[in-house]
């Protein structure tokens, strides 16, 4: 069954209602275990559901090869030429990449998005 904005927006201020009383909830609720599990499975099925149709209504697109590596020298504060050279591309060529006006090969597509970041 798909979800409808109105219905959308119902689910989405429950889930707001719930998360705000959050507290007050759980010290109502605190020594009965079956009502605790009942607020927190709402919460999930809310979350869950929202979460599909924000993914259907709303898709992001994934990031640019260069966007990707303006994200990750931002992120770790790396200098162009190092990030570079841990990617093993020359300086210009990596130059043209994140400024946006290289032709990429798929292998090259594949080489920046799934360059380990986390080793840096």
């Amino acid at each position: 069954m798909t979800m409808v904005e109105n219905e959308y927006k119902r689910k989405l201020k429950r889930l707001e209602w719930l998360c705000a009383r959050e507290e007050e909830i759980n010290e109502k609720v605190y020594n009965n275990k079956e009502m605790t599990k009942l607020y927190d499975d709402e919460i999930k099925l809310l979350s869950d559901e929202l979460h599909q149709y924000e993914e259907k209504k709303y898709p992001i697109p994934p990031p640019k090869p260069h966007e990707l590596i303006l994200y990750h020298l931002d992120r770790t504060g790396l200098k162009k030429l190092i990030m570079a050279g841990k990617m093993g591309i020359s300086a210009g060529y990596f130059g043209k990449i994140i400024s946006g006006n290289a032709n990429l090969s798929i292998k090259m597509k594949d080489k920046i998005i799934n360059f380990n970041y986390n080793s840096l």
